[in-house]
């Protein structure tokens, strides 16, 4: 019997990232928040060990624009429709 090993988190934003549409060519990723936020998490450690300062700035930019969507959604029901 084969023991499984949880995928670290490297390998899953890079699996994440080879799967990601190209800007502009109208597929997505659907993502919980609770997903997003972990992977939010991802990116930031990989920012925060990165020794090339231009891949560094762009997990810095992703994480970002991860954060900001994130910031603009609730999973808090909408209490003004009552």
């Amino acid at each position: 019997m084969r023991e499984y090993v949880a995928p670290s988190p490297a390998t899953t934003l890079r699996t994440v990232c080879a799967s990601c549409p190209a800007p502009g060519s109208g597929r997505f990723i659907v993502f919980t928040l609770d997903d997003l936020d972990e992977l939010a998490g991802y990116v930031v450690a990989e920012a925060n060990h990165a020794r090339v300062k231009k891949l560094e700035k762009e997990l810095r930019q992703l994480y970002g624009r991860i954060a900001d969507t994130l910031e603009s959604h609730t999973d808090e029901p909408d209490e003004s429709a009552h």
